[in-house]
C-alpha cells in the first residue's frame, strides 16, 4: 500500500487532523500530531494511477499565505498547491523517465527565455494565484511555464513570491497513463480560467499533446513527430519525441 506524508505547521490540532478522515473518503488517513505530519494512504484508487489528488480541509483547518508557504518548505519533495475551496492538491511523484522529460522540457524552455531576453522561464517550485469564475483563489503550479516581460517586467516578476498573474505559455505533463482527463480538465478549469493565453498537456504515454488557446472551447491533438510552435513564442520549438527519446536513452 502505498502512502504520502505531509508535514503541517505546528498550529493545528488533533481534532483537526481527525476531521480530515471523514471529509476525505477516498484515501485512508493517519494523523501523528506528535511530529506534526499527516500519513495518506491509498484506498479507493490506486496512487500509481493518478497525477494528483485533492484534499478537503476542515473549515476550522485555515491556511494563511505565510503557511502555506512554511508547508510547501517542509516538503520539497512534494508538489502541493491550494485553493479558496479549502483543497489541498498533492501532486504525486513521477517515474525517473516521466522526471527526465519533464526536466528536458522546461530547460528548452529555459535556455530559450534566456537567449531571447523577452520573459522568464519557471519550473514546478513556482506557484501562481489564479481566480476562477467565482473570483476564488486558486494556487497553482505548473510543470513548467513562461512569462513574457511585456505581460509583467523583469522587475516585476523579480519581486513575486506567489506569482501574481497567469502565465503567457502554460505546460502541464500527464504523468499517469490513466490520468490524462484530470489533467486536461485542470488545464481547462484552472490554467484557462485563471487567464493563460497557451496551454499544453503532454502525455508521452501515448505520444500526442493537447494545445489550448485562451477564449477557444476546445483544444488541438498534435502527435509528437509535430514540434510545438506558436507565434506569441518566436523561435520556440518544443520536439517532445526527441526530448521523450532523449529520457528514454538516459534510463
Amino acid at each position: 500500500m502505498e502512502s504520502i506524508t505531509i508535514k503541517f505547521p505546528t498550529s493545528y490540532t488533533q481534532e483537526q487532523f481527525e476531521a480530515l478522515q471523514a471529509l476525505n473518503q477516498e484515501v485512508k488517513v493517519k494523523a501523528n500530531t506528535k511530529g506534526n505530519q499527516v500519513t495518506f494512504y491509498e484506498s479507493a484508487f490506486s496512487f500509481g494511477k493518478v497525477s494528483f489528488f485533492h484534499v478537503q480541509l476542515p473549515e476550522s483547518f485555515i491556511i494563511t499565505e505565510e503557511q502555506f508557504e512554511a508547508i510547501c518548505n517542509e516538503n520539497k519533495s512534494a508538489k502541493l498547491e491550494f485553493d479558496d475551496y479549502n483543497q489541498l492538491t498533492i501532486n504525486m511523484l513521477t517515474t525517473a523517465i516521466i522526471a527526465s522529460f519533464t526536466l528536458a522540457i522546461g530547460s528548452i524552455l529555459y535556455f530559450w527565455s534566456i537567449k531571447n531576453k523577452n520573459g522568464k522561464a519557471y519550473d514546478a517550485t513556482a506557484r501562481y494565484n489564479l481566480y476562477d469564475k467565482n473570483n476564488k483563489l486558486k494556487r497553482r503550479a505548473a510543470d513548467s511555464s513562461y512569462i513574457s516581460f511585456q505581460t509583467a517586467s523583469k522587475s516585476v516578476q523579480s519581486q513575486w513570491k506567489f506569482i501574481e498573474l497567469p502565465p503567457d505559455l502554460v505546460i502541464e505533463i500527464v504523468s499517469s497513463p490513466y490520468d490524462e482527463a484530470r489533467e486536461i480538465k485542470k488545464m481547462r478549469e484552472d490554467w484557462l480560467v485563471g487567464g493563460a493565453k497557451v496551454g499544453i498537456v503532454v502525455n508521452p504515454h501515448n505520444a500526442v499533446y493537447y494545445v489550448f488557446e485562451k477564449g477557444d472551447i476546445g483544444y488541438t491533438i498534435c502527435k509528437f513527430d509535430t514540434p510545438f510552435t506558436h507565434y506569441l513564442f518566436a523561435g520556440l520549438s518544443l520536439d517532445f519525441a526527441t526530448l521523450l527519446d532523449e529520457a528514454l536513452d538516459n534510463e
